[in-house]
């Protein structure tokens, strides 16, 4: 499940919600080149997880980390 929010009428944040982590992330990947959008997540269960993908610039989180952000 994908959710994008938008500032300022721009696509601004992504966000791709999984079970589990995955490498290959192929729909999020490009709708996030299609729509030009600076920020892009993908989100997950799992607990301590946190890396990126400098190719992509996709950021995994866990869905902890991601929304202490938020509070």
């Amino acid at each position: 499940m994908c959710f994008l929010v938008v500032w300022e009428k721009q696509p601004w944040l992504l966000v791709e919600a999984k079970s589990a982590p995955e490498k290959k992330m192929p729909s999020l990947v490009a709708f996030a080149e299609a729509l030009r959008v600076p920020h892009r997540y993908q989100v997950c269960r799992e607990s301590g997880i946190d890396y990126a993908d400098r190719a992509t610039g996709i950021r995994t989180l866990s869905a902890d980390r991601f929304l202490t952000a938020f509070v």
